[in-house]
């Protein structure tokens, strides 16, 4: 029964591993042109330092402040005027931490590993 189950479960594994959707570069797309180098140049993303005032904080029971400070990250190519849509991904540091809980390694805890 254990040489069984010692045959199985790396079949199983591989199975697994094997259905797995790759995937398809295009072929066309060549990473090392010059060419491309030259869009990622163009089409660089951003992170933005922006403030938030608002009304709904403002005199509130527990004594935030109603200004919000936070980080806006924009994909490359992204255009504000533009009428591509964009999936958007909210980040909530709380208290005490700041904007930047997620973005400075050096406010990380000693067992998250950025590499």
């Amino acid at each position: 029964m254990k040489k069984l189950i010692f045959l199985f479960v790396p079949l199983l594994s591989i199975l697994i591993f094997w259905s797995c959707e790759q995937e398809v570069l295009d072929p066309g797309f060549d990473t090392k042109s010059s060419v491309h180098k030259e869009q990622m140049k163009f089409h660089k993303s951003k992170l933005q330092n922006r403030v938030l005032l608002t009304e709904a904080l403002t005199d509130n029971v527990i004594g935030n402040t109603n200004v919000r400070k936070m980080q806006i990250y924009t994909p490359p190519g992204y255009d504000r005027q533009g009428d591509e849509s964009y999936p958007v991904v909210y980040l909530l540091h709380g208290l005490p931490f700041s904007e930047k809980a997620f973005t400075d390694i050096s406010t990380w805890d000693e067992w998250v590993d950025p590499n």
